[in-house]
């Protein structure tokens, strides 16, 4: 389980770059990075 408060969501646009600044589709990336922390 990961507490809510270790989530971060950002969103940006592409400012007229590509299919997607045009306004011909769009686009979704996800990147996850979880690091396990043993305390000892």
């Amino acid at each position: 389980s990961i507490p809510v408060a270790s989530v971060n969501i950002k969103a940006t646009t592409n400012e007229g770059m590509g299919f997607v600044g045009r306004n011909e589709g769009l686009a979704a990336f996800a990147v996850v990075t979880i690091v396990v922390s043993h305390k000892t």
